[in-house]
């Protein structure tokens, strides 16, 4: 074979290469790109066919504040999740409160997903003022020697005066001698305003020397009176 045969072959295997190389090219190229196309097509089926709405889950879905407070919303929120796996924390919006206003609010969480799908999840805020906080404490820290003790009936006889055998406080003129001794009690029927006065009308009736003098029990409850000659 000569020379120039030799050089006629070589010619053709290398143009047959060069079309070997760009057929080989463009099918690569070809087949990418039907895989792009494909993905996006089979995306956008997903999106389309995704119902599910994502999951808003909040620490809690109540709260009170003081009057004036500032409120880290996101710090409410404890997890946000959809079935796409989409980090959609970030898209979570809410409407803010004021406040400088006492009352009752509610925060709406609101999150949308690649399809669309919306959830929320709503926060109820009550806001407080400062001085009903304070006022409160005041009422439960009242010392108790402010406290005026209520008069009750008692329901025994003293235990630090010993009664008389007799409290028949009827007009009979006892002995000039003798010492006597009456008691005038609210259980019996008496009352604050009469039964110092009733006291003294008997004191003076029995034409004795003596005394009426207020009765109290072990702890400080006034029982009425007791009257006392010499």
């Amino acid at each position: 074979m000569t020379d120039e045969e030799l050089l006629i072959m070589y010619n053709k295997y290398k143009k047959k290469r060069k079309i070997i190389f760009i057929f080989v090219v463009i099918l690569i190229i070809s087949v990418l790109v039907l895989f792009t196309f494909n993905q996006k097509n089979k995306d956008e089926i997903d999106k389309q066919t995704d119902t599910e709405p994502p999951k808003i889950v909040l620490i809690k879905d109540y709260d009170e504040v003081e009057e004036g407070s500032t409120i880290k919303y996101k710090n409410y929120i404890k997890t946000v999740t959809d079935n796409s796996k989409e980090d959609l924390l970030n898209k979570v919006t809410y409407n803010e409160i004021d406040t400088s206003k006492e009352g009752e609010y509610v925060i709406t969480y609101e999150v949308v997903d690649s399809s669309k799908n919306k959830a929320q999840a709503k926060l109820k805020i009550k806001v407080y003022k400062k001085e009903e906080v304070k006022e409160s404490e005041k009422e439960q820290e009242t010392p108790l020697e402010n406290i005026t003790p209520i008069q009750e009936t008692p329901s025994k006889e003293p235990e630090k005066e010993p009664i008389s055998p007799s409290k028949d406080n009827s007009n009979n003129t006892p002995s000039t001698n003798q010492k006597i001794v009456k008691y005038f009690l609210f259980s019996d029927g008496y009352t604050m305003q009469n039964v110092a006065s009733v006291c003294a009308e008997e004191l003076k009736k029995t034409g004795k020397a003596g005394m009426c003098s207020p009765i109290q029990d072990e702890n400080g409850i006034y029982l009425g009176m007791k009257l006392e000659t010499n």
